[in-house]
C-alpha cells in the first residue's frame, strides 16, 4: 500500500497556502486551502509509495576516497549524473490526517489529499538526502480563522506531521462523526446519546395507550396534548366493545 507519512515536528517550510473555495452538489461555496510544502528528507522516505525511487537518484561509492580529519566521508553519489530534476511522482493519497506545529498551538487538518510530489535537489550526505516538494489539500472544517493562522504562516519553518488513515472504512465513519458533530454544533445543540427506542414528543405514550385499546377514547390520528378549543362539536365515537378476559388499570 502506498503512502507517504511523516513523524510528528518534521521539519518543513510553508512555502506557499492557497485558499479556494471548491464546488459540490450540496455546498457550492465549500471552503478549502492548499498548502505548498517543501522538507529537505532522506530519500528512503520515498520508498513508502516508490519502492525503486532512492536508487533512481544516488548508489554507494566503490572507489577509494581520500579521508580529511573532521569531514565526513561521501559514501554516495548520484546513480545517473545526467537525470534532470525536478523528477515528479503520479500519485495521489487521500484521507491522511496532517498536523502542523506552531509556537501558540497545533493546527490539524483532516482528510487531506497530497499530491505533485517531486524531488528538486539531491543532497550527496549520509545515504542521500533529497529536497522534496508537495501539495496538501484540504476541505473540512476549513473556517475563516484556520485559513487566516495558515495564511500568516507563509513562508516560516514549522513542523509537520502526515498521518496514513487506518483503514478506508475507519476513516468515512470518522468523516462522518466529525460531519455531524460539526452540524450539531452549527446549530446550537448538545450531543445527546438517546436510549435505544426513545420517542420523541410523546409518541412512545401514545403508542403504549394504542396498544391496550387507549381508555380515553382518543380518536385515530389525535395528537395528545393538544388543545380542542374552537373546535366544532361532534358526535361521539361509540365506546368499543370491551374485550374478553382484557382488563385495563390506569394509574
Amino acid at each position: 500500500m502506498k503512502a507517504f507519512q511523516l513523524p510528528p515536528q518534521t521539519q518543513a517550510k510553508l512555502v506557499k497556502p492557497t485558499p479556494h473555495k471548491e464546488f459540490d452538489g450540496k455546498n457550492p461555496l465549500k471552503q478549502a486551502i492548499s498548502l505548498k510544502m517543501r522538507a529537505t528528507l532522506a530519500l528512503a522516505t520515498l520508498r513508502q509509495f516508490s519502492p525503486h525511487a532512492p536508487e533512481l537518484f544516488v548508489r554507494q561509492r566503490t572507489d577509494a576516497q581520500q579521508t580529511v580529519e573532521g569531514v565526513a566521508p561521501v559514501t554516495v553519489e548520484r546513480s545517473v549524473p545526467e537525470l534532470v530534476l525536478p523528477v515528479g511522482f503520479d500519485i495521489e493519497l487521500t484521507g491522511y490526517t496532517v498536523q502542523i506545529d506552531r509556537a501558540t498551538g497545533e493546527i490539524e487538518l483532516y482528510g487531506c489529499k497530497l499530491n505533485k510530489i517531486k524531488v528538486v535537489e539531491i543532497q550527496l550526505e549520509g545515504e542521500g538526502l533529497g529536497v522534496v516538494e508537495w501539495s496538501i489539500g484540504s476541505d473540512e472544517q476549513i473556517t475563516p480563522e484556520l485559513v487566516g493562522l495558515l495564511c500568516a504562516m507563509e513562508g516560516n519553518d514549522i513542523g509537520i506531521g502526515q498521518k496514513a488513515p487506518e483503514k478506508p472504512a475507519e476513516e468515512a465513519t470518522t468523516k462522518k462523526e466529525r460531519k455531524r458533530q460539526k452540524d450539531a454544533e452549527a446549530a446550537g445543540q448538545q450531543r445527546l446519546d438517546a436510549e435505544p427506542g426513545a420517542a420523541i414528543g410523546g409518541q412512545a405514550s401514545k403508542d403504549a395507550l394504542d396498544a391496550v385499546g387507549n381508555p380515553f377514547g382518543t380518536a385515530p390520528g389525535a395528537v395528545l396534548g393538544a388543545s380542542n378549543e374552537g373546535a366544532k362539536p361532534e358526535a361521539a365515537a361509540p365506546a368499543p366493545a370491551a374485550r374478553r378476559g382484557r382488563k385495563v388499570t390506569v394509574e
